[in-house]
């Protein structure tokens, strides 16, 4: 039998390569973890339906490690759950500026989940990135026995609104923090990898997660890795990275969909409305995983590599080196300032602390306040432009 021929077995929900275990301990040993909803006595299983102790993949055999995990589900709208390592009511309530780990839910829907990354860019557009099924949940839209009026009021469509705390965690009509860009459709009827939406940010937000601090870098997971995350409705948890390239079932509220080349962390990590959080590595804050669904043993998580190369994300805007930028009038000035109009925040350059500076970029079609010590000219791109001593507005226009 081949890893593709498990998901036909009766019971079996998911496979993934981890590492196997013997009496709950790891022995180092590669292997095929097996998900099935519910581990039966050999008796109980018909012998079509029995996994193998082995199976055949590219480089050989290599063994099955079977684990129950109970139904595994797209986490939203959730009860409180017990204190982890904060206290979760935290994650409930409103923050400005945004940040990660906190509750949020699409437009007028009564749902609750997670903002993930508050701020990553699309085109030098500032987002929030969160699952689809939390704050796009396009399939509610135009459904049988829906009251006159439902699409308009409720539907999901670019620029749709996205509100910070949710209704269920006393969010107001007011409370609005980001519109909708766009986000990956859950299919039923073929392989799905990825589970994300991304909102254009209407108010300030900060790149880091509530209680574990920032974010500066993505990275691929490895399996052993331990990590933490931030969400609404368990707080700070740690756990760990148990199996890759994991192909699951997953129930949505729109049905059961196949997830493919997803990541399996200890089930600890989370409960339902935790879904969108950000899964880092707890050693330094590196960004590993999107969390979109769990059951009470395993909780599943998207490469976060995979999510913004679907979008076309990054951390920092895409922008030039700002001591390139001027290096034509180097030791001519002393300070350079920009506002970010949709954070409304200010950002500095000191060209004495370079590394204390959080203006590192400057992007085309922004404004820049520059103070000149002496009368100079800057030279950037094909554009050139005097400056006199003192404090100088300019616009930024080049490519590079």
């Amino acid at each position: 039998m081949n890893r593709s021929e498990l998901g036909k077995l009766k019971g079996v929900i998911g496979h993934g390569f981890s590492i196997k275990r013997v009496a709950g301990k790891d022995t180092g040993e590669r292997c095929i973890r097996v998900f099935v909803k519910r581990k039966l006595p050999p008796q109980e299983i018909a012998a079509q339906d029995m996994v193998p102790t082995e199976i055949t993949v590219p480089e050989g055999t290599i063994k099955t490690d079977v684990i129950e995990t109970g139904e595994v589900v797209a986490w939203v709208e959730a009860p409180p759950q017990p204190t982890q390592i904060d206290d979760p009511a935290t994650h409930q309530k409103k923050y400005r500026p945004i940040c990660g780990g906190i509750s949020v839910c699409p437009t007028n829907f009564l749902l609750a989940g997670t903002i993930g990354l508050p701020l990553v860019y699309k085109d030098n557009i500032p987002c929030l990135l969160s699952n689809t099924h939390v704050i796009a949940p396009y399939w509610y839209q135009s459904q049988p026995g829906d009251p006159p009026g439902w699409d308009a009021k409720y539907g999901i469509h670019v620029g749709a609104k996205v509100r910070q705390p949710s209704i269920t965690d006393g969010g107001l009509e007011s409370d609005y923090v980001a519109e909708l860009l766009a986000w990956t459709e859950i299919k039923l009827n073929q392989p799905n990898t990825i589970d994300a939406a991304i909102a254009r940010v209407t108010v300030p937000a900060q790149a880091e997660l509530l209680n574990l601090g920032k974010y500066t870098a993505i990275a691929d997971a490895q399996l052993g890795d331990k990590v933490a995350k931030s969400g609404r409705t368990t707080g700070i948890t740690t756990g760990e990275v148990e199996a890759l390239d994991v192909t699951i079932q997953v129930q949505y509220p729109h049905g059961v969909a196949t997830m493919e080349h997803e990541i399996a962390f200890s089930g600890g990590l989370s409960a339902a409305g935790d879904s969108g959080s950000a899964i880092v590595r707890q050693s330094d804050n590196t960004v590993l995983s999107l969390l979109f669904a769990g059951s009470p043993s395993i909780t599943l998580g998207m490469p976060i590599k995979a999510v913004f190369d679907h979008f076309g994300l990054s951390l920092v805007p895409v922008g030039t080196d700002i001591k390139t930028a001027l290096a034509s009038i180097e030791g001519k000035y002393t300070i350079v300032w920009g506002w970010d109009n949709n954070t409304k925040i200010w950002a500095m350059y000191d060209p004495v602390d370079q590394a204390g500076s959080d203006l590192q970029l400057l992007w085309k079609g922004w404004g820049y306040w520059i103070k000149t010590t002496q009368d100079c000219m800057l030279n950037y791109g094909s554009y050139a432009i005097e400056l006199p001593a003192g404090w100088n507005l300019i616009g930024w226009w080049a490519e590079a």
